[in-house]
């Protein structure tokens, strides 16, 4: 069988991945106010899962895409 026929290996792949994130109940608009209030110990953290066990695979020549919402001050990535 010729080469480009044979079915390739993954070339990335991902079992079982969970991301999860602390944030505040809260809003905080500044550093500042963030420190002072976690100072006195009157930050309640939440858990957000962007993640819960996902399994992917990529072939070699396979195309993929993250799709989400950009946050003001962040990065697309």
């Amino acid at each position: 069988m010729s080469r480009l026929l044979q079915p390739s290996r993954p070339v990335i792949t991902l079992e079982d991945v969970s991301v999860c994130y602390r944030v505040p109940e809260q809003k905080l608009w500044s550093f500042k106010e963030y420190a002072i209030q976690f100072l006195r110990g009157r930050i309640r953290m939440s858990d957000f899962w962007a993640l819960s066990h996902v399994d992917l695979s990529i072939r070699r020549g396979e195309c993929f895409g993250i799709v989400g919402r950009t946050e003001p001050g962040r990065a697309p990535c």
